[in-house]
């Protein structure tokens, strides 16, 4: 079903890049669908997926609050180190106003360590919490 509906965004795309949601649909979509490829064990598809997240052309609100780092985290926890810091770099060309925390998170990363991505990482509960 989540891949479905990320599908679905990333086919309805705004008709122009200047539309305010258009980079958020880039950017979510892609998350989506790598956090699929994850859960269905292709990690190669996965960094694609955060590649290609990270080259969303940034909204208001990725601007303000950043970019969705569970991706990210979950490839850091596969050990793909490399994908993870290009994704940081592309990710500086939209959050501009968090620039020292984007560094601070590479160097992390460049140390083999899984930063603490806080606010940043947004989990998906599955079903009702018991």
């Amino acid at each position: 079903e989540a891949k479905r509906i990320a599908r679905d965004m990333l086919a309805s795309l705004p008709d122009s890049s200047n539309h305010w949601n258009y980079g958020n649909a880039v950017h979510d979509g892609n998350i989506v669908l790598g956090l699929v490829a994850i859960e269905e064990g292709t990690v190669e598809l996965a960094k694609d997926y955060l590649l290609e997240a990270g080259r969303t052309p940034g909204s208001p609100q990725l601007g303000s609050f950043g970019p969705d780092m569970l991706l990210a985290q979950s490839l850091l926890e596969t050990g793909e180190r490399e994908v993870v810091i290009e994704y940081l770099n592309l990710c500086l060309e939209f959050w501009r106003t968090h620039r020292r925390r984007l560094s601070v998170w590479s160097e992390e990363v460049n140390e083999g360590r899984i930063p603490d991505f806080g606010a940043n990482v947004i989990r998906v509960v599955h079903g009702p919490e018991k």
